[in-house]
């Protein structure tokens, strides 16, 4: 199993608006076929924080789902959509 983690700090004023964009996406993606899941912590040291896990069997699973987002008019949507609420670009690591 592989998962992606992808972390959203939304800018001030946005925190609301953020997590409605984030869980109207993570409701979505599933009819995708994506397998996907969206964190928040209760306390965070550094202000409000989203995390947003896509999680795949294999690496080419991963692989493909990646190439499939990048021609998909959906995910070019959201990306406009969620980077217009940030300070900053999000973080992805693999976990």
């Amino acid at each position: 199993m592989f998962i992606t983690r992808r972390t959203y700090y939304p800018a001030l004023g946005k925190t609301q608006e953020t997590s409605t964009v984030l869980k109207d996406w993570v409701k979505q993606r599933p009819a995708q076929g994506v397998r996907v899941g969206l964190v928040t912590r209760l306390f965070p040291p550094s202000g409000a924080e989203y995390q947003t896990l896509v999680i795949a069997d294999d690496l080419g699973q991963l692989q493909e789902d990646r190439k499939k987002s990048l021609a998909n008019p959906a995910v070019i949507a959201f990306v406009q959509k969620i980077d217009g609420l940030e300070p900053r670009s999000h973080e992805r690591e693999p976990v």
